[in-house]
């Protein structure tokens, strides 16, 4: 994004979605003493059936419930007068940055602005018989609003990194458009910011940026078409529903590091709202809703999931706790054919990254792990094939081989980044797929039917973590697909 040009970014919670909700989930409210009206409601949460929750009780039994950490939700707003939210409200850290002011008494929220209020409550709603719990509900929450207005490059470089001292995470429920056409992604400023976050912030151990993957799946929308959620230095949250199912709406691409629980057209998650909020139907009550949807609910649920990780492990680095995501995430839909083993014998699935975070077996591997040199980030040399497709041909290959002398001291990977700058008529037309020595396939853009943009990939930088683990040693391939019918 060009950091001159201002932009309205676009709320994933899906809430265009009309849901079904039915009666025959199973929740088991009964496991803890909580008087919260809608717990029951959480099957998020805790649900008798086994496997289809973040398995966080275990955890809370245990005294781990996020203290001592600071989530910071960048959103439209967080109405800190809330019950649930604001016991551990933190103002030291929070920000309005569409007044460009601190959060006041007078701050106030319109019924458009009910977004961040939701993410914050399903990070940390307070267990006090108000609505429901959240994820980490001894964590600090602090609001950085951003997106209740235009903003610029330097806005959100800004919010990225404010008080990065004092907040360990940064819950990002937004993006560009999800219309299945736009390609877009941070601004030279805000890309430097999340770059300058891992390296300074959280006193050196590096902030933790989760960006929800996106809500374009109902038009073959491509995560990696989103340049927050390609970032080697930011996670992207894909969604599942009740059912550890794909919903409709979750986008698929290569970028995806992990999953975790949202709506579907059957139910999705009950949180906080704002206080002026319309009646929700199901809990007949203003400021409780059960309709918090989409990736955007995904987000702050992985956001509450690391800020228990951190609270049992605050010595966590942020490749730390990508790593363990990586090697501890479980398989969801283990008969689904898009699972592939990588070279390094990691499965990984275009629409669930590396599978379904849950919070106990990542809080135990956090506990266990051996921390990994914050410093030691390390990139191969840049490699440029500058190879021309012909006009008459509808699929090119290019290759090239890398040597250990290529990759330097570089042994295993983590994320795999390609530039590709490719002038196109169409780009609704165009696939790329790249092809690791290991034979490990990732496909990093596919067709999109509504992409009708004559600008190409010109250039765009395309990200992958299916590789991670493997040997950059030896002949990568890159196969572009032109899918245009040629006379």
């Amino acid at each position: 994004m060009d950091e001159n040009v201002s932009s309205l970014f676009k709320k994933r919670d899906a809430s265009e979605i009309k849901y079904d909700y039915s009666d025959n989930i199973l929740y088991d409210f009964d496991t803890l003493n909580f008087t919260d009206p809608f717990f029951y409601r959480q099957w998020h949460l805790v649900i008798k059936n086994i496997g289809n929750d973040i398995n966080v009780v275990p955890l809370w039994k245990r005294g781990i419930n996020g203290t001592g950490v600071v989530v910071s939700v960048i959103d439209d707003g967080v109405e800190w007068t809330h019950e649930d939210i604001n016991p551990n409200w933190n103002f030291e850290s929070s920000f309005d940055f569409s007044k460009n002011s601190k959060y006041t008494d007078k701050t106030r929220l319109t019924k458009a602005d009910s977004h961040g209020t939701r993410c914050a409550g399903t990070i940390a709603a307070q267990p006090n018989s108000v609505c429901g719990v959240g994820v980490a509900f001894g964590a600090k929450i602090a609001g950085e609003r951003l997106i209740s207005t235009m903003t610029t490059d330097s806005m959100e470089a800004t919010a990225l990194n404010y008080k990065f001292q004092i907040n360990d995470i940064y819950s990002n429920s937004w993006g560009p458009n999800d219309d299945g056409a736009t390609l877009e992604g941070p601004g030279h400023l805000c890309g430097k910011a999340l770059e300058n976050g891992v390296i300074k912030g959280r006193k050196g151990y590096g902030s933790i940026f989760i960006f929800a993957s996106g809500n374009g799946g109902i038009f073959d929308d491509n995560c990696n078409c989103d340049g927050f959620a390609n970032s080697i230095y930011t996670i992207a949250v894909g969604a599942i529903s009740h059912e550890n199912k794909k919903p409709f709406y979750s986008e698929v691409c290569s970028a995806q590091l992990a999953v975790t629980y949202s709506g579907d057209r059957k139910i999705s998650i009950t949180t906080t709202d704002i206080l002026n909020s319309d009646v929700d139907k199901n809990t007949k009550i203003k400021g409780c809703t059960s309709s918090h949807s989409g990736t955007s609910a995904a987000a702050p649920i992985a956001s509450g999931i690391i800020a228990l990780m951190l609270s049992a492990r605050p010595d966590l680095g942020w490749r730390d706790v990508q790593h363990i995501i990586v090697d501890n995430a479980i398989i969801v839909n283990p008969e689904d054919s898009g699972w592939i083993k990588n070279g390094s014998g990691r499965f990984v699935h275009h629409a669930f990254g590396f599978g379904k975070m849950d919070a106990e077996k990542l809080v135990d591997a956090s506990i266990n792990h051996k921390l990994l040199p914050v410093s030691a980030l390390k990139f191969s040399k840049l490699v440029s094939p500058n190879i021309n497709i012909p006009i008459d041909s509808q699929v090119v290959e290019s290759s090239i081989e890398l040597t250990e002398e290529d990759v330097g001291s570089i042994e295993s990977l983590e994320h795999v980044q390609i530039t590709v700058k490719l002038p196109h008529q169409n780009r609704r037309f165009l696939t790329i797929k790249l092809i690791s020595p290991s034979g490990t396939e990732s496909l990093l853009a596919t067709e999109r039917p509504k992409d009708e943009s004559s600008d190409g990939y010109n250039p765009w930088t395309f990200m992958t973590v299916f590789n991670w683990g493997e040997s950059p040693i030896g002949t990568w391939k890159l196969v572009i697909n032109d899918s245009r019918k040629t006379d």
